[in-house]
C-alpha cells in the first residue's frame, strides 16, 4: 500500500467551520493559533479542516471574504508549525454529507452543479499555492444508486479539470468521491 506522506497523523477540526453555529464568534474563538501549535506538539503531523459552504459564499453564491479569512488563517498558522491539511468541504448549496441540514437536489440540479464548480474555483484559485501542503477533499456519503452514481463520476471529472487549472503541474492532491464504494 502506498503511503502518503505527511498526512499519517492528523486530527479533526470539526465544530469550527462545519457543523458549528455560523457566528463569527466561533470563527474566530473556536480554533485559534495556540491550538495548532499544540496539535504539532502533539507529534501531529496535519490537520483535516472541514467547512461550509455558507462559510465562503453568501446566498446568491457571491465571495464571503471573511470566511476565506479564516481559512486562510489556519492555513498560515499550519505552515508556521509544520503540518500539512486536508481542506474538506462538507456541504455545498443542494448537498450535505448530514440530511439533517435539509440540502437536497444537487445531483439532479445543473444550476447548483455549477455553483459548486464555481465554489471549487475559487478555493482552489486561493488555496492552489499550497499544493505542497494542503489537499482539497469533497467526499459524499450517499447511497449507490446508478443515477448518483453517474453524477459523481461526472462532478469528479470537473472538479478535477478546475483543480487542476488553478495549480501548478506538480501533484497538488485532491480527493472527490464517496466513502461508499462505486462499480
Amino acid at each position: 500500500m502506498k503511503t502518503w506522506e505527511g498526512y499519517q497523523k492528523g486530527v479533526n477540526l470539526g465544530g469550527w467551520l462545519s457543523q458549528c453555529d455560523d457566528t463569527e464568534e466561533t470563527y474566530s474563538t473556536f480554533v485559534v493559533e495556540e491550538d495548532i501549535k499544540t496539535i504539532k506538539g502533539w507529534g501531529m503531523d496535519h490537520v483535516r479542516l472541514p467547512f461550509d459552504y455558507e462559510l465562503i459564499e453568501d446566498k446568491e453564491g457571491n465571495p464571503v471574504e471573511s470566511g476565506y479569512g479564516h481559512i486562510q488563517d489556519a492555513i498560515d498558522w499550519c505552515g508556521k508549525y509544520g503540518l500539512n491539511m486536508v481542506l474538506d468541504l462538507h456541504k455545498t448549496m443542494g448537498y450535505s454529507f448530514d440530511d439533517a441540514f435539509g440540502e437536497r437536489g444537487f445531483f439532479d440540479s445543473d444550476a447548483l452543479q455549477e455553483r459548486f464548480y464555481k465554489l471549487w474555483e475559487n478555493v482552489a484559485s486561493r488555496f492552489g499555492k499550497y499544493e505542497d501542503r494542503v489537499a482539497l477533499n469533497f467526499s459524499t456519503k450517499l447511497p449507490i444508486k446508478t443515477t448518483v452514481t453517474a453524477g459523481i463520476r461526472s462532478l469528479t471529472s470537473a472538479s478535477a479539470a478546475s483543480e487542476r487549472s488553478h495549480r501548478p503541474l506538480r501533484s497538488w492532491s485532491a480527493v472527490i468521491g464517496t466513502t461508499a464504494w462505486i462499480p
